[in-house]
């Protein structure tokens, strides 16, 4: 009896520094997480896999993924759980992946993926969108997660979320140089010829543009663009320049025949102290040179947008406007 090898699955409990170093190397790229498939092709039998899961070692996340104890939650860890769940071809997408890409959304996204094919996973507050034509070209790597590019969730929010969410996320995105207009227009028209839905809020937000196809510096601008548009006020230059105290200024926007300026504060606005006496300065500088200077915040043209319209309006009459 005493020289009967031990067990088989009895040897199999006892820790491989080797496998235990490839699988932990794994899941630190995949925020924690290690798939039963991956852990086989480690080294690890089924037996070895529950051992450490009945040991408190590992937690099931979902059917074929596991989590390794000491590696924090999170909603990224979550939204990486349900994309490994799918399979291959899996993408974090729509609201999530808005707030991956930095765009603020009223409420905190949900774990929402898009799959290329029907998936049977399921779990409360999970989102899954089947999606025929998720193509390599229409996701990004971020920060070890697989996500939907910058022009596919513009069309993708059209599907959850009101219009004028999908708008501040195009002027988020314009903003930050992660897409141009000319390439959303691009995009759209591929995605309606494949009859994509979403198409319809994107079309009707670069429809009705104030800026056209410009790039704002900030979505403050865009904003104030829209407010003109939308109330049949002629939108004025954007980033006009003048020379002031023999140097070249850009004002935020500006009738030039009527030497009005309009600068903006937004909601982004949080300048340093030393721009802030800038700012001021060459607001004086304009006064001096014979402007009018109007200044507004991103709050007041959301929510008084009337307001501003009619302070514009004064303005342009005062100085001769038609």
């Amino acid at each position: 009896d005493r020289l009967r090898p031990p067990h088989p699955r009895r040897m199999e409990t006892r820790p491989d520094p080797t496998i235990d170093a490839t699988i932990a190397r794994l899941a630190e790229r995949q925020l924690g997480l290690v798939t039963t498939g991956q852990a086989e092709a480690a080294g690890l039998s089924r037996h070895a896999i529950d051992h450490r899961v009945r040991t408190g070692r590992w937690s099931r996340v979902h059917r074929g993924v596991l989590r390794i104890e000491g590696h924090p939650r999170s909603h990224r860890q979550s939204l990486a759980a349900a994309c490994l769940a799918a399979g291959p071809g899996a993408a974090v997408s729509h609201r999530a992946a808005a707030d991956l890409h930095g765009i603020r959304l009223p409420d905190p996204p949900p774990v929402e993926i898009s799959v290329p094919r029907p998936t049977a996973i399921r779990r409360p507050g999970l989102v899954v969108h089947r999606s025929r034509d998720l193509d390599a070209d229409q996701v990004v790597e971020l920060d070890g997660l697989t996500v939907t590019s910058p022009l596919r969730l513009l069309v993708d929010l059209g599907q959850v979320v009101e219009w004028w969410l999908v708008d501040r996320a195009l002027e988020s995105l314009l903003v930050r140089k992660a897409v141009t207009v000319a390439q959303v227009r691009a995009g759209l028209e591929h995605d309606r010829r494949k009859g994509r839905n979403g198409c319809g809020p994107l079309r009707h937000v670069l429809d009705r543009r104030g800026l056209g196809d410009l790039r704002p510096e900030g979505v403050t601008e865009a904003l104030f663009a829209q407010v003109c548009h939308d109330r049949d006020l002629p939108v004025p230059v954007h980033q006009h320049e003048v020379r002031l105290a023999g140097q070249r200024r850009r004002i935020d926007f500006a009738y030039p025949d009527l030497r009005i300026a309009i600068e903006l504060d937004g909601y982004e606005y949080h300048v340093a102290p030393d721009q802030f006496e800038i700012d001021r300065a060459r607001g004086n500088e304009l006064v001096l040179a014979g402007w009018t200077v109007l200044r507004f915040t991103y709050l007041q043209l959301l929510h008084r947008p009337g307001w501003v319209v009619a302070q514009i309006d004064r303005a342009r009459r005062a100085a001769g406007a038609g």
